[in-house]
Order: C-alpha cells, then sequence, then structure tokens
C-alpha cells in the first residue's frame, strides 16, 4: 500500500508506470527490474525497491534521478522498517512529513538532496535515533539547523549546505562523536 500510493503521488501523469526509459541507465534494467505496479512482478522486485531476503520486509527505497514530483506521502511511514531512503535530485516539494519521521526509527541513510523541500528542520527529525547520513543540499529548507540533532549520537555526516538556513551551527552538535 506504501509503494503503491508513492508511485501515484509522485507521477505527474497518475499513469500506471513511470517511464523508466527516462529513470533506468539502460534498457536492459527495465526487463530486469519490472515495472511498478505490475500484477504478476512482487514489490521486492520492483525497481528501487531492495527488501530482506527471507522476511520480504522493505528495507531501501533507491528513486534516485526519477523525475518523481509531489509531495511524500506520509503512508510512507507503513514502511517502519527502511533503513536507506534516497529520493535525491528529483522534484519533490513540502515539508517532510511528522508522522514519516516519527516512524523512521530505524532509519540510517535519509538522502533527500537536489528537490525543492522546505520548512524548517523540525525536531522531529530526532526520533530517527539510528540516522548515521543525514543529506539535505540543495532544497529550500528554512530556520535554523536544531539543536536537537545533537541526540542522534549514530550520526557521521549532516550535508544541509544550499539551503535557506539562518544562524550558527549549533554547539551541541560538536559532542556527535561519530561526525566526520
Amino acid at each position: 500500500y506504501a509503494l503503491t500510493t508513492l508511485h501515484f503521488a509522485t507521477t505527474k501523469s497518475n499513469t500506471s508506470a513511470w517511464d523508466w526509459k527516462m529513470a533506468a541507465d539502460e534498457p536492459s534494467a527495465i526487463q530486469k527490474h519490472g515495472d511498478w505496479l505490475h500484477p504478476s512482478i512482487h514489490e521486492c522486485k520492483w525497481y528501487g525497491v531492495v527488501c530482506h531476503r527471507r522476511s520480504k520486509t522493505v528495507y531501501e527505497l533507491n528513486l534516485g534521478y526519477m523525475k518523481l514530483d509531489g509531495l511524500i506521502p506520509r503512508e510512507l511511514y507503513i514502511l517502519s522498517n527502511l533503513r536507506d531512503i534516497d529520493l535525491h535530485a528529483n522534484d519533490f516539494q513540502g515539508v517532510i512529513p511528522h508522522k514519516f519521521m516519527n516512524a523512521m526509527g530505524k532509519l540510517e541513510h535519509l538522502r533527500l538532496h537536489m528537490n525543492g523541500f522546505f520548512g524548517a528542520l523540525q525536531p522531529e527529525i530526532t526520533q530517527m535515533k539510528n540516522l548515521k547520513e543525514l543529506v539535505l543540499f540543495g532544497n529550500y529548507f528554512g530556520g535554523t539547523i536544531p539543536k536537537e540533532l545533537a541526540s542522534l549520537s549514530k550520526l557521521e555526516l549532516i550535508d544541509c549546505y544550499a539551503n535557506q538556513l539562518e544562524g550558527t551551527i549549533p554547539s551541541e552538535l560538536g559532542k556527535l562523536k561519530k561526525l566526520k
């Protein structure tokens, strides 16, 4: 359900299949991965979706450069086993949904760079307790960098340049021992 919602919420034409020729590096990738929503292809075989071999739970979404647009649907919170989300270089807009951030406690890598996200970086981002990589550059995030990010003790990388952020880098971030 969450993946189907993502599909319909992020395609301009709201057709039943993304334009894989534009998204795939080579035509063979189309045949290898198959179309999203095809009734005979399990969602774990859909392009950009990586599942755990045994449990068939989705743990990675790699949909960079897919020409997706619109808002990230809050229904992605259902995919609470996600470890890696890469939605960079699309045309997403809006804010990151609170319900999504609250449910992503296992997430380690969040790459949303080169989109059109805006608004403040909300403190709910600290619900992502396992976050190691936060890449948000090239958006329109405003306000200040929240000092609450310092509670994400596993953070190794924060990349927020080319936004509309103001103020200084919070001194609390200096306490992040794994930050590179």
